[in-house]
């Protein structure tokens, strides 16, 4: 198996066959309408579950479900190497962290992370949060179905997105003053923002919602936490050479229950909805309208 070096550590009831779980298909009503032209770059949901050390240990239910995930399309897989190298008296010091192993599609668009205690699904290509929404939970159904997870102590989805102004146009005509700090002052001296964050956190009725702007002088980027292990960016970002705002938003539920997919999609639903709420009220209708 291939091995992938990370440097840092990523911060990522179903009784049915693995045929019938791959099909699974949610039966909500359809989140609000998709903006054609969204500026999402990258995206991200994850459950935290009982630990199970046996989940990256015992070689036998590793195969099991590599092959159940290949089945999904997540055909390219490897070990992570998450050590942690710090220099300490002059010499490197290397501390061991849990094993990870990624999933990939075969254009590296799509991953599955799973470690001992928790599943990742991540995409460089997202769409459509149904979509989204349903292979994450297909991953998870098979996963379970093999594994036997018992319980889930958080639910969470993480989105960036890229502000980047048409010609003509600044981040004033896409962002509200409030997240783009000291611009005004900056400009007043014709002083160029090489770096610049601005963070809320925020509870809601269920979730804990945080929104981060960073500002970028050039080519996108990933907080340190949030890396994006060999996926391929769409063409538009990897190619971004340009000043642009990065909105990192991000929304949790935390609190134990029994492993049940019905809860988990309600969750996800949920969380969805608290950052959709963030984006299309904090982004001006000026943005939202060239995005339609």
């Amino acid at each position: 198996m291939q091995k992938i070096s990370n440097a840092g550590t990523l911060n990522l009831s179903v009784n049915s066959g693995v045929n019938r779980a791959r099909n699974y298909r949610v039966q909500t009503s359809k989140m609000g309408t998709s903006l054609s032209k969204a500026p999402v770059y990258f995206v991200a949901a994850q459950i935290r579950h009982n630990p199970i050390d046996l989940l990256v240990l015992d070689e036998v239910l590793l195969a099991r479900i590599k092959d159940a995930l290949r089945k999904l399309g997540f055909s390219d897989q490897a070990q992570i190497d998450n050590a942690l190298r710090i220099e300490q008296g002059g010499a490197n010091v290397e501390f061991s962290q849990p094993k990870q192993f990624l999933f990939k599609n075969r254009d590296s668009t799509e991953a599955v992370c799973i470690s001992f205690d928790r599943i990742l699904y991540q995409t460089t290509a997202y769409s459509d949060f149904e979509q989204f929404k349903s292979t994450f939970l297909n991953a998870l159904a098979v996963i379970h179905q093999i594994a036997e997870l018992d319980y889930v102590d958080a639910v969470s989805m993480r989105m960036l997105d890229a502000i980047v102004p048409t010609d003509g146009k600044d981040l004033q005509d896409y962002l509200p003053i409030e997240l783009l700090g000291l611009t005004t002052w900056a400009d007043e001296r014709s002083w160029q923002i090489i770096h610049q964050s601005i963070e809320h956190a925020f509870d809601s009725n269920e979730n804990r919602i945080v929104l981060r702007c960073i500002r970028r002088p050039a080519e996108i980027a990933f907080p340190p936490n949030f890396l994006p292990l060999g996926m391929k960016l769409r063409p538009e970002f990897a190619t971004l050479n340009t000043r642009h705002a990065v909105l990192d938003t991000d929304a949790a539920f935390s609190a134990r229950f029994r492993f049940d997919l019905n809860e988990i999609e309600s969750h996800l639903l949920s969380i969805k909805n608290d950052l959709s709420q963030c984006f299309k009220n904090i982004v001006t209708p000026q943005a939202l309208e060239e995005w339609k």
